[in-house]
C-alpha cells in the first residue's frame, strides 16, 4: 500500500472515528483502525462490533492495499500534523511509514485479516433527512432512556418516521420525553425502530455538524447512515449501528390530558431556581414545588438536615387548586432544559400522578415526570 493524502483528510477521518466509543474486548484487533487504499480513495474504518464507521476521501494512489494500525497511536500522531501537510503513507515490511516534509514516522502494522468486516448498505429501504435537524431532535430525548438490562426496549430512543413527521421518544419508566419534527420526508415509510442510547450519542457527535441531507437505510436489526462527499458522487461517511429488538411501550396513554392545576411560568427562571434548590437536597434528590393559585406563585423548597435549606418563589399564572408535589430535581432539571421556549406550561394531575411539562407556545415537545411519593 502506498498513497498520498493531505493532513486535513487524515485529521477529519480521525475526528469522525473518535466519535465511536471504544469498548473493552478480548479481541486485540478492535484496538485497531483499518486503512485501505483502493483506486483513487483512502478509506479509514473502525468498529467496536456494536457500531462502526467508514470515512473515505480522494487520494493519490500508487499502490493499492490495506493495513491495520493501533487507533490510539495513529490518533496521537495525526493530532499534531497540520491540515495543509502533504502526507505519504506506505506499507513497508512490518510497519506503516508516515512521512511529510517536516517529519518521518513509522508505526507497527497488524494483520487486517482478523479485522471485522463492516457491513455496508445495499438495496435496503431508506429515508432522507437533514443531518443537523435529525440530530438536534435526537439529542432532545436521548438522556431520558433507561439503563436497565431487564427492559432493553427502553434502553434506547424510539424513532418513528412518516411522510410529514419525525417523532423521537425515550423513557425510563419514571419520565418520558417526546419530540416531534414536522417536515417533508423523502423515501420509504412509515417505519419505526429503537436506536441504543450509545449509538444515538455517536450519531449526534458525527452528523450534527452536517447541515445537509443524510440518507438513513434500515433493516430489521440494523441501520446505516450515509453522508455524501463534496468531492464527488460517493459517500464520505457511512455509520452503522445495531438496533434494539423488542416493542417499545405504548406510551401515548401515559400522557395526561386533564389537570388539577395548570401553570404558565418563565422557563429560565424556574430552571435557575431548581438548580439553586438542588444544593440542599437529600440523597433522594427531592425538591418540593408548591403551586399557590391564590397568590399566582410557585414556591420551591429543599432541605438537607446536614447541609441546610432553601426556599424561593416564582411569580406564575396558575389555575386550579393549591397542591404540593415532590420531584427528583435531576429529572426535573433535564426535562425543562430540553424545552426551547421562554415560557413553560406545567400540568399537574395530582400529588402522585404524572406531571406534564411542555413549551407554552409550541407543540413539538412534551415531558412527563412521575412525582416522588410523599412518606
Amino acid at each position: 500500500m502506498k498513497l498520498t493524502v493531505t493532513g486535513e483528510q487524515l485529521k477529519k477521518g480521525m475526528k469522525l472515528i473518535n466519535k465511536i466509543t471504544k469498548r473493552k474486548s478480548a479481541l486485540e484487533t478492535l484496538e485497531n483502525i483499518l486503512i485501505e487504499s483502493e483506486k483513487n480513495f483512502i478509506k479509514m474504518i473502525f468498529t467496536n462490533l456494536e457500531t462502526g464507521i467508514l470515512y473515505q476521501s480522494l487520494a493519490k494512489t500508487e499502490k493499492e492495499g490495506k493495513i491495520c494500525v493501533k487507533r490510539d497511536i495513529f490518533e496521537k500522531l495525526i493530532s499534531f500534523i497540520d491540515e495543509e501537510d502533504i502526507i505519504d503513507l506506505e506499507e513497508k515490511e512490518n510497519f506503516l511509514l508516515i512521512k511529510s516534509e517536516r517529519f518521518n514516522s513509522k508505526t507497527k502494522k497488524f494483520s487486517y485479516e482478523d479485522f471485522p468486516v463492516l457491513p455496508l448498505p445495499k438495496e435496503e429501504k431508506y429515508f432522507l433527512v437533514n443531518g443537523k435537524n435529525f440530530t438536534e431532535n435526537l439529542r432532545t430525548v436521548l438522556d431520558f432512556t433507561s439503563s436497565s438490562l431487564e427492559k432493553p426496549e427502553i434502553s434506547g430512543v424510539l424513532i418513528k418516521v412518516s411522510e410529514k413527521e419525525l417523532v423521537f421518544v425515550a423513557t425510563d419508566s419514571f419520565r418520558l420525553g417526546e419530540k416531534k419534527s414536522t417536515q417533508k420526508i423523502e423515501g420509504d415509510f412509515p417505519v419505526s425502530f429503537i436506536i441504543p442510547q450509545e449509538s444515538a450519542k455517536e450519531i449526534f457527535g458525527i452528523f450534527n455538524n452536517f447541515n445537509e441531507g443524510i440518507k438513513i437505510y434500515y433493516l430489521p436489526h440494523q441501520i446505516f447512515i450515509e453522508k455524501k462527499s463534496e468531492e464527488g458522487d460517493f459517500p464520505e461517511v457511512i455509520y452503522v449501528s445495531r438496533l434494539i429488538e423488542g416493542t417499545f411501550p405504548e406510551y401515548e396513554s401515559v400522557i395526561p390530558k386533564k389537570f388539577e392545576v395548570e401553570v404558565n411560568t418563565k422557563t429560565s427562571e424556574i430552571l435557575r431556581k431548581i438548580k439553586m434548590a438542588s444544593i440542599f437536597t437529600k440523597k433522594t434528590n427531592e425538591i418540593e414545588l408548591k403551586f399557590l393559585p391564590k397568590e399566582n406563585k410557585i414556591k420551591i423548597l429543599s432541605e438537607n438536615v446536614d447541609l441546610g435549606s432553601f426556599e424561593t418563589e416564582i411569580p406564575s399564572e396558575i389555575k386550579g387548586k393549591e397542591i404540593s408535589v415532590l420531584f427528583n430535581y435531576e429529572f426535573l432539571e433535564k426535562g425543562i432544559s430540553a424545552i426551547d421556549d421562554p415560557e413553560l406550561f406545567i400540568g399537574i394531575s395530582g400529588e402522585d400522578k404524572p406531571a406534564l411539562f411542555k413549551p407554552k407556545n409550541l407543540e413539538d415537545f412534551v415531558y412527563i415526570l412521575m412525582p416522588i411519593r410523599k412518606e
